[in-house]
């Protein structure tokens, strides 16, 4: 037999299967395909609405929660400036301020207790090293060093 007519007869025969097997399936509706995707899209776009649900509660807590906070802040800024204004009313005025110590001249060969008497005696009044230094206008650690060689001179009598 040629090489033609076997193609010739293969063709044919592939010809009839395919016209048989086609007989056999009918092709599917695509209306059911198009509602499976339809199904399958609403499925995601309700998962997406209910995720956004959730982040949008999140940030209105998150929105409350930084309200109250601010509230808070500004109800302790308040109280805060209002001990400020108390504080700056009790102050003592400039002019009731203590001399510093070192300003007013002393022997040299003097002690401790005649040299800085009122800032001694403000500490035997019970005053605080800082009360001290806002009422005498002298340099904390220079009242705290006096304080502690009076002290010594104290314990050397």
């Amino acid at each position: 037999m040629d090489a033609w007519l076997i193609v010739a007869l293969l063709g044919s025969v592939i010809v009839v299967y395919a016209w048989i097997f086609i007989k056999k399936h009918p092709a599917e509706d695509s209306t059911g395909l198009l509602a499976e995707i339809d199904d399958t899209l609403q499925g995601y776009v309700s998962e997406i609405v209910d995720s956004n649900r959730h982040v949008i509660d999140q940030v209105e807590r998150l929105k409350k929660r930084m309200d109250e906070e601010r509230r808070e802040w500004l109800s302790r800024i308040g109280e805060l400036e209002r001990q400020l204004a108390e504080l700056r009313k009790n102050a003592p005025a400039p002019s009731e301020k203590i001399a510093a110590p070192s300003a007013r001249p002393a022997p040299s060969n003097a002690h401790i207790h005649e040299r800085y008497h009122d800032l001694i005696e403000l500490k035997r009044q019970g005053l605080s090293t800082d009360e001290i230094v806002k009422r005498t206008g002298m340099n904390h650690g220079e009242v705290q060093f006096i304080l502690q060689l009076a002290s010594q001179e104290e314990t050397r009598s």
